[in-house]
């Protein structure tokens, strides 16, 4: 006896098809990974920059804290990346180790133009870097105290 049953071919993908489904899967991750990549590096950048204003400003406001005589000392200071202490000695945590920072003291006279006053005073640059670029620079005056 014979049957005559009909078979029905059955659909599959074929080499070619299944190498461009790979390729485009593989387009698809390394988009997504460089993505992810480049948002890490933004992020660490930013809070390397974060860090960094918070040394300069801790060191400007210990500067600032400092008898007006005393601070032309600090004149040259400079902690290499990995160095940073306050200036009483203390460390600071592991998270500030790239960083580093120096000072600048100048002597400044300002001149208020609407009184034609001239103060003169202490011009402070603070300079944070880490171990290839400075990442932020900040200055203030200090006035010279009255006589």
């Amino acid at each position: 006896m014979r049957t005559n049953a009909r078979t029905t071919p059955t659909r599959a993908f074929t080499l070619l098809e299944s190498l461009v489904a790979a390729s485009l899967i593989g387009v698809v991750v390394l988009a997504v990974v460089s993505g992810i990549s480049a948002a890490h590096t933004v992020s660490f950048d930013g809070q390397k920059r974060i860090l960094a204003s918070m040394a300069a400003d801790d060191l400007m406001l210990e500067l600032g804290s400092l008898d007006y005589g005393v601070i032309w000392s600090y004149d040259g200071f400079d902690q290499p990346p990995g160095t940073m202490q306050s200036l009483d000695g203390e460390g600071y945590p592991f998270t500030f180790n790239a960083l580093g920072r120096s000072v600048i003291v100048r002597e400044v006279d300002v001149v208020e133009p609407e009184i034609g006053a001239i103060v003169r005073g202490m011009e402070i640059t603070v300079t944070v870097r880490d171990a290839t670029v400075d990442l932020l620079t900040v200055q203030t005056f200090i006035s010279e105290p009255a006589s």
